[in-house]
């Protein structure tokens, strides 16, 4: 049974043209196949090179900018006892001059107040208002039916939004509110029943001096005396004392004084420079492999010539160059002995880096950690490198331009491809169609033939 007509082809002619049509199909669409899967080739190769450029350069930034975030290559300051008063370093400050004695005569505290044990937080306490003053002002608690009871009476303190909070807290004694503030003396407050209120209220007030509450802790400001001169602050943590310094005091220690120094990461500084030196060459090497010209048997880049390889190439190199800092002492990488080589890779000269770090050691500090003045435009390092990354990823950047163009490529080859496909449909439906009628008529020539042969051998046998 004949199953298709390219199953049947042949029967007439006496040879395989299914076969034929096949090779025939293959043979048109052979070069075709080839020059577009090269071109597919190259395209994935050159989106995949460029993602790796584009990957490795946010890499670079993002790992400039961790280390320059985590603080170790700032001036660090120094405190003689950690346990009184703990120091850490501001960013964009220079500490290289830091030197303070610091007295913690007391530390801020909350106040705080608690109510005499009940036995259920769930019964009655009392119904009416309590006035609750604050710093923020004076709050109505009210208390009803609805909330009758320590855990209600909780809850409205809280819910009044006043600047404290009340929480009821059980112990073997059983439960009882407790109320704090916040530190310093300003966050102060009191809560007293007002008039008509059910006098068993009066068990959870506090005037400021007494109440039915105990205070068991007063709000007070942190007082420190700093190089002798006494200063107040309301809370154990703050910044604006020492010029970058966040200091944190842990308890008070009334006539201990405390020595507040710094010190600089030299050494950190130093390899900060030299890492900064290799990750770049490590990026230039995948530029150089992206970009070879594939001269002298060395293989070709999948970049070669592009414009793209050699913007990138142009604005990292400008970097060395690029003034980091403004003041005097040195300014940029070049100068602290960062040398560019003739390859474009760079070379750090580590006798003129170790001089200019003995004889300029807060300027190469700042190269890292730049001023945060008002009017400062110093970038430093990180900010210039990214920068740099920022332009060649901008939407008409280098970057994003050839990625924009390799995908509108990648698309204009998928249409080559399905155009390809279906002209490759056409030509072998036409071969199909063609040797479908040759070889019905052969197969019709072969049959009149055979009808004459016969014809003829009757005649000639009776001839013989």
């Amino acid at each position: 049974m004949v199953t298709s007509i390219t199953s049947s082809m042949g029967l007439g002619a006496g040879f395989d043209t299914a076969q034929l049509i096949e090779d025939l199909a293959a043979a048109q669409r052979g070069p075709q196949e080839a020059r577009i899967k090269a071109r597919e080739t190259a395209n994935s190769a050159q989106i995949s090179t460029i993602g790796s450029l584009a990957g490795a350069i946010d890499s670079f930034a993002s790992s400039l900018k961790a280390l320059i975030a985590g603080g170790s290559l700032f001036t660090q300051p120094t405190t003689s006892d950690a346990s009184i008063v703990g120091v850490s370093a501001k960013a964009g400050y220079s500490l290289g001059g830091l030197s303070a004695q610091i007295e913690v005569v007391q530390i801020a505290t909350a106040q705080s107040l608690a109510s005499a044990h009940v036995a259920d937080p769930t019964a009655p306490v009392g119904q009416g208002t309590l006035i609750l003053t604050t710093g923020k002002g004076s709050f109505n608690v009210k208390i009803d039916s609805t909330n009758d009871s320590l855990n209600g009476l909780a809850a409205a303190i809280n819910n009044a939004k006043a600047g404290v909070s009340a929480s009821v807290v059980k112990d073997s004694l059983g439960s009882r509110l407790v109320i704090r503030g916040g530190n310093g003396e300003a966050s102060a407050f009191t809560l007293e029943p007002q008039a008509g209120a059910d006098p068993a209220l009066s068990a959870y007030s506090w005037n400021g001096t007494s109440g039915g509450m105990t205070c068991a802790q007063q709000a007070r400001d942190a007082i420190v005396k700093l190089d002798g001169v006494e200063i107040r602050r309301d809370t154990n943590t703050f910044s604006d004392v020492l010029d970058g310094v966040k200091i944190d005091l842990k308890k008070a220690a009334p006539g201990q004084v405390v020595t507040i120094g710094a010190e600089r990461p030299v050494d950190d500084l130093r390899q900060a420079v030299l890492d900064f030196a290799a990750a770049y060459n490590e990026l230039e090497t995948m530029l150089d492999d992206a970009g070879a010209g594939g001269l002298d048997g060395t293989v070709a880049g999948p970049l070669r010539g592009s414009s793209a390889v050699r913007d990138m190439r142009r604005q990292l190199a400008a970097i060395t160059a690029t003034a980091l800092r403004s003041g005097d002492g040195p300014k940029t990488l070049a100068e602290i002995g960062v040398v560019t080589l003739r390859d474009g890779s760079l070379k750090v000269d580590t006798s003129v880096l170790d001089a200019a770090l003995l004889a300029h050691p807060e300027a190469i500090e700042s190269f890292f950690n730049p001023s945060t003045a008002t009017g400062s435009t110093d970038k430093g390092l990180g900010g210039v490198l990214q920068a740099v990354r920022d332009t060649l990823r901008d939407k008409d950047g280098a970057l994003a331009s050839i990625q924009d163009r390799l995908r509108a490529e990648s698309k204009d080859i998928e249409g080559d491809r399905e155009t390809m496909e279906m002209r490759a449909d056409a030509y072998r439906e036409r071969l199909v169609r063609n040797f479908t009628a040759m070889d019905t008529r052969v197969a019709s020539y072969k049959a009149t033939q055979s009808y004459l042969e016969q014809q003829i051998k009757m005649w000639t046998n009776g001839n013989d």
